[in-house]
């Protein structure tokens, strides 16, 4: 076997070394010495110095070329960045600006109408009071209410909207404007997180057919409004994004805010649990223990901050437990008992209040089940399943099945608005499939949305 040195690596250095040193030899002008000589006199010294400066005025000039072929690779990429953030965003944007000019036509709300009297009802006084004047609980017979051991107060609504409603009245907002502000924008932030970070800003038909069905969720009038739905939706969604990516700990805090927006936040601690011991399978049983525990506890500690809340304001750890207790029956009920009384027997008040209310809210409930259990199968039948499906699987069967398994005599409506993180479960399903919930949520989207505005629904 015979090695040449003219192969290889080492024979590639030696041909660029005489390269270089031919193309020196012709450079060099004839009447210079060469080199080591010395005493060449004043020519020398003139002919070196012209082929010094000639020398530089190429380096220069391939220094300048490099210079224009780098600005020229930045102007290239500038295109693709420009396109990379015209996909996250405008998709997104557009089916927001979507949803709100409905309800331009369907309730005359146009977009620049931030009022209460548009975009409050109900509940949204109870955050408007805390925004303002803090927690305060009491006895509904200290107020004048009959004795029936119940409490009266605002106690049971979560800080986080409030909080944020004040921070945004700093800038000379009421604090009930600010509140539909923080809504809005919230919600804006839910189908740009939907899109960027689950559907991977793909322009397909399935993905729009799922980005309108976000858009136009079921319950979804309440995202624009004064109530902490949209908010408690993206924190949600930002929590699933960072377990999806293993940063468990971002999502615990995200996990946290959730808790402290919304009560039904609280059903992140044991789903985080499970989710993270399925993410870090195949590392130590003691670390997956620590991350699932640290985890947990951040999202637990949203609960524990409302309680220290109370605590310093109204003087009773325990009083959004005690009023959701003896005000509302929190407690736990038959989930397939509540769905009839919704479905069939449409027997909540809101529905025998208003025959008009009683087959929309039926309809939707019934449209949401559907919806929830078709992609329960889909996650289960798909044998490509992900970690990240089954701790959504798990989410979206929780969001479904506590308010479910709760007080409804006020009806599900307002909380099927959180279970909008089951769209990420149809990224399998066939695209007919997306697309008929989609239309069916765009269907149910505009009667809520008139009995919203005539006050029928809370």
């Amino acid at each position: 076997m015979t090695i040449s040195l003219d192969e290889g690596p080492i024979g590639r250095i030696a041909h660029r070394l005489r390269v270089d040193h031919t193309t020196a030899a012709h450079r060099r002008p004839a009447s210079a010495p060469a080199p080591g000589r010395r005493g060449a006199g004043s020519r020398w010294s003139e002919s070196h110095g012209a082929s010094e400066q000639e020398e530089g005025r190429q380096i220069a000039g391939d220094r300048s070329g490099l210079s224009v072929g780098a600005a020229r690779r930045r102007d290239e990429r500038w295109p693709s960045r420009a396109k990379a953030v015209v996909l996250g965003l405008l998709p997104p944007l557009l089916t927001f600006a979507g949803a709100r000019l409905f309800l331009w036509v369907v309730i005359d709300a146009p977009p620049a109408r931030l009022d209460a009297q548009t975009w409050a009802r109900w509940d949204s006084g109870q955050y408007d009071s805390i925004a303002q004047h803090g927690y305060n609980l009491n006895t509904c017979a200290s107020l004048g209410a009959p004795d029936l051991g119940t409490y009266c107060g605002n106690a049971a609504w979560h800080p986080l909207l409030p909080v944020l409603m004040r921070a945004v009245g700093v800038f000379g907002l009421s604090t009930m404007r600010a509140g539909i502000l923080v809504s809005q924008v919230a919600f804006a932030a839910v189908l740009v997180v939907v899109w960027v970070g689950f559907l991977d800003r793909r322009v397909t038909k399935r993905n729009v057919g799922l980005l309108v069905l976000a858009g136009f969720f079921f319950g979804g009038v309440y995202y624009f409004a004064v109530f902490p739905l949209s908010l408690f939706v993206l924190l949600v969604l930002l929590w699933a994004l960072a377990f999806s990516h293993g940063r468990w700990i971002l999502g615990g805090v995200a996990a946290l805010l959730a808790v402290l927006a919304y009560p039904l936040g609280v059903v992140l601690v044991p789903v985080g649990a499970v989710w993270v011991l399925l993410g870090t399978r195949g590392e130590p049983p003691g670390h997956r223990a620590l991350v699932a525990g640290a985890s947990s506890l951040l999202a637990a500690s949203g609960l524990l901050v409302v309680f220290a809340v109370h605590q310093v304001t109204i003087g009773r750890w325990d009083a959004s437990l005690e009023q959701q207790r003896t005000s509302f029956r929190a407690g736990p009920m038959n989930p397939l008992t509540n769905w009839i009384d919704v479905v069939v027997r449409r027997s909540t008040w809101t529905q025998v209040a208003s025959s008009r209310a009683a087959t929309v809210l039926a309809v939707q409930t019934a449209v949401v089940a559907v919806v929830v259990l078709t992609a329960l199968v889909v996650v289960v039948r798909d044998r490509g399943r992900s970690t990240t499906d089954i701790g959504v699987a798990l989410l979206v069967a929780a969001l479904w099945l506590v308010p479910l398994s709760n007080d409804i005599a006020s009806g599900l409506y307002r909380r099927e608005s959180t279970i909008l993180p089951v769209v990420l479960l149809l990224r399998r399903a066939p695209t007919v499939v997306v697309w008929a919930f989609a239309v069916a949520a765009v269907a149910l989207f505009g009667p809520l949305a008139r009995l919203f505005q005539l006050s029928l629904v809370m």
